[in-house]
């Protein structure tokens, strides 16, 4: 009776690792070369989608060949299929088995499986680095096939796999541009679908180092696709990594994080560990540029922990010092830093790594140096440095020993170390390191030549402009919170202490508003001009070659000619954008040096835009006149102290029930009301020449932006009862063009009960309805997403009652939770709200939760970029029922014809002279804020 196999390897397989010696005695008669074949078979097609599953089974196949010691083919083909599952996470453990597995075949003269392996070969040659091994290996395969003819067709796909990998890992792209090509219709002729795939993943890749990158990201799109219906898991993840590897290069954040999440989860699934660490690493530096510091830092965490666990002690010591970059930047006082630098250190110096042992070193100066600590960071930078230092480390160490000098009080030295780093980065176009020691220069030369040291400064602050302007629309809208210069806050106390109001408040607004205003052109125009666009691809293409050498651990000679034309291209880009700027006109592209013109649009009595310089806080105040003052206020930290004891005074009377709030608000109204003055004589009682009644607009910057303006106390009234007020986030803003007039649609009403949990959104939907005739609601509507998404005309006002989703970092991804969808901030930016004259976000936690009301500003910022022209947005959590009770009391006086301003004041004095809402807590919690 002839023995089944297939069975037979399952009866092994089921049986657990520890039984398997009893279970191969057992069945020692029915042992043979095929059930290691049939074995071979499984692990074959499990490579990929279960690799745990097909190292286990490998496993089996050589316990199995153990047991037959006068088969001479036996161990051979366990050695084949357990190099056939290491390759893809232990290439080095592949070849030595594919090398075991061919001594055996070709003492056995088998062509077609010394074929096969000499293929196999070519890729396990070709991962390690070793090129020539891997040419050789392919010319005997190619030969050897040949001489099998048809029979051996199949197989030349897999050989066109790998000789065409091997051909782009020789930088012979249109070689293996035509390999893959050829081999693409042999591998559909012979079905071979998941190996059709992956030529055009390799396809994929060349392409994008011949330039030709949007065919590269379509081909990768078109392969993941096919893989999931084939249920290629491992090749899917890391599909997903190179794409958003490439969205990166293309300037596509959001799409880049979302990718790096997908492919994480993915690697995770499968155990992958390698890939999961590396993985993370280049999401933490993506997440720096996104200012997104905390995720980066947790990210590096994770990658160290992976990579330590598996004894990878390269990557291990490249997760410190990442981990460490990022903690710097975020906080120099973090006391893990030296432990972190010193350990890796310790690792580079163990591994004979020098570039990244003075990598470590000058990050370590670096360190000293922001904690004052002089000799130590002396003691560093006098340590020897290899001679072949790439530009970048080159120039960073003349910057160090410029920035040492200074603080040792020796400018003379250190003006010669920073103008030579600033000659060598400009031969080199080290941009930001220009950027980095120009403002350096003009702190240094600010006592002695302070004219000059201003045009420093301005050159610096031209080149952060410069910088973002480079960014994508994509770029912006993620982290255009994070595009903050600091070097602007100088240049605006500069022109304070000279008194030059004027020239403060120019700086002022490009302080506060010149991301945003970068923002608002792209949408309004989002195609870049064709000779821009052009060099956005090609930048694009090298930061994607660049991602591909680092993977491939190129030589250093290599990456660094690569960098080098990367930073080549950028300066040659930067000059055009530079050439761009200057020639086009219109309000959005650029503010006038003389704010007064647009002063004139203010439609408000009093401008007061508020901005922080290091420790302290300026305010500068302007009318329609072009009157313009300057202000110094208190201490940052001061204010910020005032404000968190106010909060906590806030939300402690909103945590009371309906019945302690009656009990204790004389005694809480007492002390909210004496916080509240204490910021009153801080942010508004020393501005001069302040007008006793009229219309405020104020510009906050951080870390005002929760402040309750409308409640601030001067001992007898709130600052509401003499001013209409509201926000906005720069008068930069005045500079930019309206959104063109159009017939808006009727009140678009939208809310979200959470099932029924919070009833009073439904009675306030209705009390909104009623306050607004004709309007469209939608409660608990699963269409409404759609509705918002699909309008092709903006509404007049648009009303959502809905929680936020946080996440803190990045605040792209913080959402909406509308009933059975969310509404993303990345996709308020799209609304179709040009013209909408009021948007309202009722939510318990529309800006809770973000530092410094980073949730507020982001969602405020893109639906005012999409077109609204006031938005109303909440400073603090209020329960269902008091934001109800404020909504209608606003919307009631808002039905009486008043502006949307005049209205929420109409509703403040109301609420504020009801006893049961007496409590600012209650009734400041709402904010207008306008375009």
């Amino acid at each position: 009776m002839p023995i089944e196999f297939d069975p037979l390897a399952e009866q092994l397989l089921a049986t657990p690792d520890v039984q398997w010696s009893a279970w191969l005695m057992h069945h020692a008669a029915l042992l043979s070369l095929e059930l290691i074949a049939r074995l071979k078979q499984r692990s074959d097609a499990l490579n990929r989608s279960d690799p745990t599953a097909a190292e286990r089974i490998t496993r089996a196949a050589l316990a199995v060949a153990a047991q037959l010691p006068h088969e001479p083919l036996a161990t051979p083909l366990a050695q084949w299929a357990r190099g056939n599952w290491a390759i893809f996470t232990k290439p080095a453990a592949a070849l030595h088995c594919y090398q075991a597995a061919l001594a055996g075949y070709e003492q056995a003269a088998d062509v077609e499986a010394i074929a096969r392996l000499s293929s196999n070969l070519v890729f396990a040659y070709t991962t390690l680095g070793q090129l020539e091994a891997a040419l050789t290996a392919a010319a005997h395969a190619q030969q050897l096939l040949q001489t099998l003819g048809p029979h051996g067709e199949p197989f030349l796909v897999n050989l066109g796999i790998n000789y065409g990998w091997l051909l782009y890992e020789c930088g012979r792209y249109h070689e293996a541009l035509a390999v893959n090509e050829a081999s693409l219709p042999l591998a559909l002729r012979h079905h071979k679908y998941v190996e059709w795939a992956e030529l055009q993943v390799n396809q994929a890749f060349t392409l994008g180092m011949v330039g030709r990158i949007t065919a590269s990201e379509a081909l990768l799109r078109d392969s993941r696709e096919r893989l999931v219906a084939l249920e290629q898991w491992l090749t899917v993840a890391r599909i997903d990594l190179n794409l958003a590897e490439l969205a990166v290069a293309l300037g596509q954040p959001a799409s880049a994080l979302r990718l790096f999440r997908q492919a994480r989860a993915g690697f995770e699934t499968l155990g992958v560990t390698m890939e999961y660490a590396a993985l993370l690493l280049f999401e933490a530096d993506l997440l720096v540029r996104l200012g997104a510091w905390r995720q980066a830092r947790h990210a590096c965490r994770q990658a160290h922990a992976r990579f330590a666990a598996e004894g990878m002690q390269h990557y291990v010591a490249q997760a410190l010092l990442a981990e460490a970059q990022v903690r710097r930047k975020r906080n120099p006082d973090d006391p893990q830093l030296v432990p972190l630098l010193h350990a890796a250190a310790e690792q580079f110096t163990q591994l004979h790594l020098p570039l990244e042992c003075a990598k470590t070193q000058l990050e370590h100066a670096a360190l000293m140096l922001d904690r004052d600590q002089l000799d130590e960071a002396s003691r560093l930078l006098a340590l020897p440095l290899p001679n072949d230092l790439p530009p970048g480390l080159q120039v960073w160490q003349q910057l160090l020993q410029g920035l040492l000098a200074q603080r040792m009080g020796h400018p003379e030295l250190a003006l010669q170390h920073l103008k030579h780093a600033l000659t060598q980065s400009q031969q080199t176009h080290l941009i930001w390191l220009q950027r980095d020691i120009a403002a350096q220069l003009g702190t240094l030369l600010l006592t002695c030549e302070p004219e000059h040291a201003r045009q420093q400064l301005e050159a610096a602050a031209e080149l952060d402009e410069l910088l973002r302007a480079n960014l994508s629309i994509a770029e912006l809208t993620a982290s255009f919170q994070a595009q903050r210069s600091d070097l602007l806050p100088q240049l605006v106390q500069l022109a304070a202490q000279a008194n030059q109001p004027l020239q403060a408040l120019h700086y002022a607004w490009r302080a506060n508003g010149g991301a945003l205003l970068d923002l608002l052109a792209l949408h309004n125009q989002p195609q870049h001009p064709q000779e821009l666009e052009l060099s956005r691809q090609q930048l694009a293409t090298l930061r994607w070659q660049i991602v591909r050498a680092e993977q491939e651990e190129e030589a250093p000679a290599v990456l660094e000619a690569l960098h080098a034309r990367l930073r080549e291209q950028e300066h040659a880009y930067l000059e055009q954008r530079r050439r761009v700027r200057q020639n086009q006109t219109g309000p959005a592209v650029q503010l006038p040096s003389d704010p007064r013109p647009l002063l004139r649009h203010l439609a408000a009595t009093w401008l007061i835009e508020y901005v922080r310089c290091g420790d302290t806080l300026l305010a500068i105040c302007a009318d329609a006149e072009g009157h313009v003052h300057t202000t110094q206020l208190g201490s940052v930290d001061a204010i910020n102290d005032l404000f968190n004891r106010l909060e906590l005074k806030l939300l402690n009377y909103l945590r009371l029930t309906p019945a302690q709030r009656q009990q204790q608000q004389p005694r809480m109204l007492k002390e909210a009301r004496s916080l509240l003055q204490r910021l009153h004589s801080q942010l508004i009682a020393p501005l001069p020449a302040m007008p006793t009644s009229g219309h405020l607009l104020i510009a906050p910057c951080a870390p005002l932006h929760l402040i309750p303006f409308a409640a601030l106390w001067d001992g007898t009234d709130y600052l509401f009862t003499h001013y209409e007020i509201e926000l906005i986030p720069s008068g930069a803003l005045l500079a930019a063009p309206q959104p063109p007039r159009a017939p808006l649609g009727p009140a678009l009403l939208i809310g979200c009960s959470a099932a029924g949990n919070l009833s009073a959104v439904a009675t306030e939907i209705a009390a909104v309805a009623a306050a607004l005739p004709g309007s469209q609601s939608y409660l608990d509507d699963p269409q409404a997403l759609d509705v918002l998404r699909t309008l092709t005309q903006a509404p007049r006002i648009l009303h959502l009652s809905a929680h936020s989703e946080l996440d803190p970092e990045p605040s792209i991804f913080t959402s909406l939770q509308l009933t059975d969808a969310m509404l993303t901030l990345e996709q308020c930016y799209d609304l179709r709200l040009a013209g909408c004259e009021l948007v309202v976000l009722n939510g318990c936690s529309t800006a809770s939760g973000m530092e410094s009301g980073g949730s507020l500003l982001a969602f405020q910022s893109a639906l005012l970029v999409a077109g609204a022209q006031r938005v109303m947005t909440s400073l603090w959590p209020l329960a269902d029922q008091l934001a109800a009770t404020c909504m209608a009391s606003f919307y009631q006086h808002l039905a009486t014809g008043r502006t949307a301003t005049a209205a929420l004041r109409a509703a403040q004095r109301e609420l504020s002279n009801h006893e049961e809402c007496a409590h600012p807590a209650v009734w400041a919690g709402y904010v207008l804020t306008r375009r």
